[in-house]
């Protein structure tokens, strides 16, 4: 996979997320950039309630920023699985279940890290956005990797 596909892979996953927790606002009657300034305020700033946020540009763009490197890191494991799958195809199953792994840590430490604001970024949110990036990664790695697709898609599956 080149760079830029490793890139688009982080970016899709970060854009999703992005999509979700505004949605998530949106239907809550937030302000557009409410969970991003709560992350911020509380990974950076201290805000330990969620009454304590201000929607400024510091919160946000420090949240934002670290999301989108940890976004680029898991699309750059992501792709990196995809393309070890590509290769060896009796490891597809593998790579599935270790980048499951990966997400299911990764929400892990959001959550321990906005425990005492799990009244606006719930384990369902978390959970929803991670699930909402986790898939629009496969399907673009599966899109952009024919050879996979095509393993996937014609794999026979035989019992022992």
């Amino acid at each position: 996979m080149t760079c830029r596909g490793v890139l688009a892979t982080g970016v899709i996953g970060f854009a999703s997320v992005v999509l979700v927790f505004t949605t998530a606002d949106a239907i809550a009657g937030r302000p557009i950039f409410y969970t991003p300034a709560l992350l911020g305020g509380a990974l950076f700033f201290g805000v330990t309630s969620p009454s304590d946020v201000t929607i400024a540009p510091a919160p946000i763009l420090a949240y934002t920023g670290v999301h989108l490197l940890v976004f680029l890191t898991l699309g750059a494991i992501a792709a990196g699985f995809a393309s070890i799958a590509s290769r060896y195809r009796h490891v597809w199953f593998l790579m599935v279940n270790l980048f499951i792994l990966v997400l299911t840590h990764a929400s892990g430490v959001v959550l321990t890290l906005t425990e005492s604001l799990q009244g606006v970024v719930s384990a369902w949110l978390v959970a929803g956005a991670t699930t909402a990036a986790a898939a629009a990664m496969a399907a673009y790695l599966l899109w952009s990797n024919p050879p996979l697709r095509r393993e996937l898609r014609e794999r026979e599956y035989r019992e022992p």
